[in-house]
């Protein structure tokens, strides 16, 4: 059941503010869970959440941070997913835009 996770990681982002170095960190592992849940559940909400938190840590971790590679790999990830669920056969170039950051 990924709903305990999740409450932990809702409560870890809560106390953690949004300057200190770990919040970034607690968005990621929180759009993770949630897109879990939404692999598990094929909830479009979860999914959703899952995008929103990635891109709020992704804006944490500029260009030249150690985690911003991993960050730029899982949202592009979830966009896929959110992308093959929509019946894309061609996918925006914000995926390609992502993945070329990663590979410069």
């Amino acid at each position: 059941n990924v709903a305990v996770p999740i409450g932990y990681f809702e409560h870890a982002l809560s106390i953690c503010p949004n300057y200190h170095q770990c919040h970034a960190a607690a968005l990621c592992n929180l759009a993770r869970a949630h897109f879990i849940k939404c692999q598990n559940d094929h909830g479009s909400v979860e999914l959703s959440s899952s995008i929103l938190y990635y891109r709020e840590a992704l804006g944490l971790r500029h260009v030249g941070h150690p985690d911003r590679p991993g960050t730029l790999l899982h949202l592009s990830e979830v966009l896929l997913f959110y992308y093959g669920k929509l019946g894309l056969e061609e996918f925006p170039g914000e995926i390609m835009e992502l993945v070329s950051e990663v590979q410069a």
